[in-house]
């Protein structure tokens, strides 16, 4: 249609900056939420399923060896898989979705293949929330630059936490 992909994901409608402070503002319910959402699902399975484990890319991280490769995993997750799962889940699910049924379902449907692609049944339900809250971002700020901030700030606060915390919660 003669778009470029910073005119069809809304990349011009608000400055690098401005996008990462409205992403701040946004994560930090939206991370309270899906915290106490995953704590819920914990405890709720912990006698359907007593042995649910972290998900793969958490224990590849805890046991992890080197400071390096850590640190490398740090970027994929914080960097990259913000990048590369904002442009697919928002950026083309939703929006195609979107622009053939309505918000809802698009909604629905692209938070439903995020959170299966993480192929975790344990986070299923907080990782389908966090999805709705990045298309509502997106939804609300016409740029897929916030729901990539959101996204990376989360991944950073996780990846730090099970830094500090290697032996908590995940």
């Amino acid at each position: 249609r003669g778009l470029s992909p910073a005119e069809l994901f809304g990349l011009r409608r608000c400055s690098f900056f401005k996008a990462a402070g409205t992403a701040l503002l946004a994560i930090i319910p939206l991370y309270v939420l899906v915290s106490i959402v995953a704590a819920a699902v914990t405890w709720w399975a912990k006698d359907i399923w007593p042995d649910l484990q972290p998900q793969e890319a958490v224990k590849a991280f805890k046991t992890a060896g080197s400071l390096p490769l850590k640190a490398l995993m740090g970027v994929a997750a914080v960097v990259v898989a913000p990048l590369v799962e904002e442009t697919v889940f928002r950026g083309f699910i939703y929006g195609v979705l979107k622009r053939y049924t309505d918000g809802w379902f698009a909604a629905l449907c692209s938070a439903s293949l995020f959170a299966i692609v993480h192929l975790h049944v344990g986070t299923f339900v907080p990782l389908f929330i966090l999805a709705l809250g990045l298309c509502a971002a997106y939804e609300r700020t016409g740029s897929l630059l916030v729901p990539m901030w959101m996204h990376a700030i989360f991944n950073g606060v996780s990846t730090a936490l099970l830094l500090l915390l290697p032996d908590g919660p995940t």
